[in-house]
């Protein structure tokens, strides 16, 4: 059963409200379940925050559990960390509430109704009572999704066996946390999902020499590793960095990893792609940077432009625009185009809202 923001909001005021009477004994067990749910609907609906917003609540939360865990767990600390937590559901339940109507939905792609696809998700959408990035059944079998996780005592690293590899994750990450994220990993890549890289037509091929722009975790990387000739990493995040020089150890022979982010030219952390393979011709692009696609799509003209045997998947979910603007670009290029399958509500800030529609997850483009 799907519980809306407003209804946990309710219940965390009944809950210290026991409390404060002396009905209900805040202790430590209680805490920690109150602080899980109320962190897993926060991460759920974080699309209604900045990316510093988000940071900040969760910083507020552990610190106020941790005075609470540090006062004997006495009353006053639980009434006040019950007030911080109320607070937080408060910012985004009416925000939340008005996401999950399918009227609202409706409204928006008022013009697209007849499309299948739209019409799909807008009717998951009625029927959960919830928003998502995906919104599609196939998304809640990844809940249960049995991960096996170990710890690198070497490097203090935790990873994922994945493709015959061991894939690691950033120094610092807890178990937790790796279970998560890689079970956001699978359901993104699974092949009924809007965000998936695996399309018939426009995959790579063997002996290609493949170009992933935002690698992260390198799920992609690994997918592809035994086919490809020539694997170029290009990260700007060290974390990350870090963890693939682990994962793709015994590989460096057919892998590079290039520091910085992929734009339109190549100055200070900057990378582009003309500059980068001026010599060297690439058979496929992977790009998924932030909403940066386009500028790094701008210094891919002559890599691109004169390549004969290439196909890219390239990321058009970041904003609202990027559909059709990633399309002419490609298109000016010579690519053939195709979107991905099914759409994408993006991780969008508050602010965004007022812009906020279904999104194609990729554009896809070969020649």
């Amino acid at each position: 059963m799907v519980i809306s923001m407003s209804k946990i909001k309710d219940l965390l005021i009944r809950i210290r409200a026991a409390v404060k009477t002396g009905k209900m004994h805040a202790d430590a067990a209680l805490i920690d379940e109150i602080t899980h749910v109320v962190k897993g609907e926060l991460d759920t609906n974080k699309i209604n925050f900045s990316t510093e917003q988000y940071r900040d609540l969760f910083i507020t939360i552990n610190q106020l559990k941790e005075d609470f865990s540090n006062s004997t767990q006495d009353t006053a600390a639980a009434l006040l960390y019950f007030d911080a937590l109320i607070l937080c559901v408060s910012m985004i339940s009416s925000v939340t509430d008005a996401l999950i109507s399918k009227e609202y939905w409706e409204y928006k792609h008022r013009d697209e109704l007849e499309d299948p696809e739209i019409r799909d998700v807008i009717e998951h959408i009625g029927k959960t009572k919830k928003i998502q990035i995906y919104n599609y059944d196939f998304a809640d079998e990844y809940v249960t999704l049995p991960v096996e996780v170990s710890l690198d005592e070497t490097c203090g690293m935790y990873y994922v066996p994945y493709c015959n590899r061991k894939m690691y994750f950033p120094k610092g990450w807890k178990e937790a946390d790796v279970i998560h994220y890689y079970k956001w990993i699978m359901m993104e890549q699974d092949k009924r999902s809007p965000h998936c890289y695996d399309h018939e037509g426009y995959g790579v091929l063997q002996g290609d020499v493949v170009v992933d722009a935002g690698v992260a975790e390198g799920n992609f990387a690994l997918n592809v590793i035994d086919k490809a000739q020539k694997l170029y990493l290009i990260e700007a995040d060290e974390r990350w960095i870090e963890a693939l020089e682990k994962t793709f150890a015994s590989d460096m022979d057919k892998v590079q990893i290039i520091r910085g982010f992929l734009s339109d030219e190549t100055s200070g952390e900057n990378v582009c792609l003309d500059q980068l393979f001026a010599e060297q011709p690439i058979n496929y692009v992977k790009m998924d940077i932030e909403g940066y696609e386009k500028q790094a799509l701008s210094g891919a003209k002559k890599v691109m432009g004169q390549a004969e045997n290439i196909r890219c998947a390239v990321c058009t979910y970041h904003f609202h625009e990027d559909e059709e603007l990633i399309r002419k670009q490609l298109q000016d290029f010579g690519f053939e185009t195709e979107v991905s399958k099914g759409y994408m509500f993006p991780d969008m800030t508050m602010e965004e809202l007022v812009n906020a529609k279904l999104r194609r997850g990729l554009m896809f483009g070969r020649k």
